[in-house]
């Protein structure tokens, strides 16, 4: 994840690309009174923090 201004997002993507690094432009960084949403399709929804972080559940199985 790399977090670049706006104006250049476009521009990294494509030099990603043309070295055959497949990326997208992921989400945008707004102002922490616009909260944590996931805008997909027209639609929008509050982005929740997980009781339990998934990855450390993922990180003990893949370490046994």
């Amino acid at each position: 994840i790399i977090i670049v201004d706006q104006k250049e997002a476009v521009d990294l993507v494509d030099a990603f690309n043309k070295k055959g690094i497949v990326s997208s432009v992921a989400g945008e960084v707004v102002s922490g009174r616009d909260g944590m949403k996931i805008k997909r399709g027209g639609k929008e929804r509050i982005l929740e923090h997980p009781k339990v972080d998934p990855y450390w559940i993922l990180a003990e199985q893949l370490s046994k």
